[in-house]
């Protein structure tokens, strides 16, 4: 796993490693993220299937009630199948715009 920060947001990036690995890896850095909205890019990873995404939702619950955004990329979905609790989107541009405004609806307080 490689990372970037960029301003409030931490992109985390598929290494090749297994889906199983990358997100114990995640887990275990999980602290080092946790001030920071979170966006796991697996756009390199054409074989992820939707049931492999819910592995991501403990985390994503967690970092919701934490009051920061988690969003995952992942192009070639059938997005209404994923887990309505874990934002998936198809590009990094609309995981920064759910971001953007998960913001807004913070700081309107809903």
């Amino acid at each position: 796993m490689r990372f970037e920060t960029e301003g409030p947001t931490t992109i985390l990036y598929d290494s090749g490693e297994s889906l199983e690995d990358f997100l114990n890896q995640l887990t275990q850095e999980y602290p080092a993220f946790d001030k920071q909205h979170i966006v796991v890019d697996l756009t390199d990873r054409s074989d992820i299937r939707v049931s492999e995404l819910k592995a991501f939702l403990s985390l994503a619950k967690a970092h919701r009630k934490a009051k920061k955004t988690f969003v995952v990329v992942a192009p070639d979905l059938d997005f209404n199948k994923t887990p309505a609790q874990l934002h998936v989107v198809p590009t990094r541009q609309e995981a920064y715009d759910l971001i953007e405004m998960e913001e807004i609806e913070r700081d309107l307080g809903f």
